[in-house]
């Protein structure tokens, strides 16, 4: 029996994981629009369905007072990943904590 023919063993996590996070309602869902769609190159297609605002799509709620720095998180990460230097963590780690 080689690799192709051998049974597949899933590990019971696996289903659990996927129900829970509605990976296989999204997977059908991109796979639907793809078929409809049928674009010339379909990987910037499935990056576009997952990125855009759609009921699969996670979203993300930030709540908190006013001057919070809640626009600023927005901002921040619709750049992306945040990098700071060495000197901007010491600086920022320098701030007491809420606990304090």
């Amino acid at each position: 029996m080689d690799a192709t023919t051998a049974p597949h063993r899933i590990p019971p996590e696996m289903p659990q994981y996927g129900e829970t996070n509605h990976i296989f309602e999204m997977m059908q869902n991109m796979l639907q629009q793809l078929l409809i769609h049928q674009p010339e190159d379909p990987i910037p297609f499935m990056i576009k369905y997952f990125q855009e605002d759609n009921d699969n799509v996670p979203k993300i709620i930030i709540l908190g007072p006013p001057a919070s720095g809640k626009t600023t998180i927005v901002s921040a990460s619709r750049r992306g990943p945040r990098r700071t230097s060495r000197a901007s963590v010491r600086a920022e780690s320098s701030f007491p904590s809420p606990a304090s």
